[in-house]
């Protein structure tokens, strides 16, 4: 479900070639892109302040609840 949605960015003009960048691309495309997310999170926490860090905070809750569903599914490759 989630390389699904990861899929579904490629559409999207920039951001779809920095993620197909990074997860088909060679092992420094990841850091690199890593890199380029904690940058924009401090420009935009820089720039709009606390309720930048709140928005990302509270993205972050979905996307680690999105994890541990695909974690505890019974056909995932992650679940052993």
């Amino acid at each position: 479900m989630l390389k699904a949605i990861l899929k579904s960015l490629y559409w999207v003009p920039f951001l779809g070639m920095i993620v197909r960048e990074a997860l088909e691309g060679p092992d420094e495309a990841r850091y690199v892109f890593c890199g380029n997310l904690v940058m924009a999170f401090v420009l935009a926490v820089a720039a709009f302040g606390f309720r930048a860090f709140i928005a990302v905070m509270l993205t972050a809750v979905v996307v680690m609840f999105m994890v541990i569903f695909d974690i505890t599914r019974d056909d995932s490759p992650l679940s052993g």
